[in-house]
């Protein structure tokens, strides 16, 4: 059953074979990733490249390897989010070691241009690694031609259980990783612990699902999401969408009701599970936000809410919650003098 697992997680994302190690989630993808790779390679390259707008998994674990003497360097991305890659070019030194970058950004929805990155890397000579957890299942991944060393998945992103998780790692000697869980043999040594085979076989389900669905399930959320952009725009006040049509994934969409506080406006729409901000992280300083990276406003952020289109999302829904934004903000701006 792990077998069968693996083979569809390897066919989703054009994975060879021996690629696989099964993780608790994304997080401890990303870390092992991250963590795994310096402290292999830490006598000789010391320097890791990555963006502003990361995953708090990512921003962390550089953080405490920052701390250990790694000389980190964060990217800034333009007004839609996206990475400059005559910058990161630039960036590059002898001594690059990685370049770490989250492929769908999981409140902005911006897609960062994997296979130019990934072909840049590639010359270089330098290990590149995606964090995949809001990728996957919305965009096609394929880490051959992406020249991708280490992809981060999380299963319950993709309709998975919770608590299970996998890092494909491109099976070549150069792409070496330090265990960060100590313990017995399991996984090559990389990762001790019994793996749990319920959460496997169902996050190998979630995946096989993807292959099955994902032409429809992008196209009928597309439809949705031009609906829901559509009535945002059309709201009785300043809207911003951030991030262009063409760099987005129609699942995630942030927006900004120019003059509104976010947590009035949540308060107005409940209960639909709309958000300000990641889950995973609250962010008391507005200039730690993705948002902020974009606009270097911290008013926008503070105005700003996310909303997820999902695959059991319903024209119906994206209908209520356009009429209670509209009703919400008509009685907000009522009771502002």
């Amino acid at each position: 059953l792990i077998e069968e697992a693996c083979f569809h997680l390897k066919s989703l994302i054009h994975a060879e074979d021996q690629s696989i190690i099964w993780t608790s989630g994304a997080t401890e993808s990303i870390n092992l990733a991250l963590s795994g790779c310096a402290h292999f390679y830490k006598r000789f390259k010391r320097h890791i490249i990555t963006t502003t707008i990361e995953h708090s998994a990512t921003k962390q674990t550089l953080k405490a390897l920052a701390k250990e003497g790694f000389d980190i360097d964060y990217i800034p991305v333009d007004s839609n989010g996206i990475i400059d890659l005559e910058i990161l070019k630039q960036t590059i030194r002898p001594d690059t070691l990685l370049v770490s970058v989250i492929g769908v950004h999981n409140e902005l929805g911006v897609v960062q241009p994997l296979k130019e990155i990934g072909e840049m890397t590639h010359h270089h000579g330098i290990i590149f690694h995606v964090d995949a957890a809001q990728a996957i299942g919305k965009i096609a991944i394929d880490v051959k031609k992406m020249h991708i060393d280490l992809l981060s998945i999380s299963a319950h992103k993709c309709y998975g259980p919770k608590g299970v998780g996998a890092l494909y790692r491109r099976t070549d000697p150069l792409v070496g990783l330090e265990p960060i869980i100590y313990g017995g043999a399991q996984q090559a040594s990389i990762r001790a612990g019994t793996i749990p085979t319920h959460q496997i076989v169902g996050m190998g389900q979630a995946m096989l699902q993807i292959q099955k669905s994902f032409e429809t399930d992008l196209s009928s959320i597309q439809v949705l999401a031009n609906k829901l952009q559509k009535g945002i725009m059309e709201l009785p006040i300043e809207t911003t969408i951030y991030g262009k049509d063409s760099y987005r994934v129609p699942h995630i969409m942030s927006f900004r009701c120019h003059g509104v506080d976010q947590q009035l406006l949540l308060d107005q729409l409940k209960p639909f599970m709309l958000s300000s901000h990641s889950s995973c992280v609250y962010q008391q300083d507005a200039r730690l936000h993705a948002i902020y990276a974009c606009t270097n406003d911290t008013q926008s952020v503070k105005e700003s809410i996310r909303i997820g289109i999902g695959r059991y999302t319903t024209e119906e829904k994206v209908i209520q919650l356009l009429a209670r934004l509209k009703d919400a903000i008509s009685q907000i701006l009522s009771k502002t003098p």
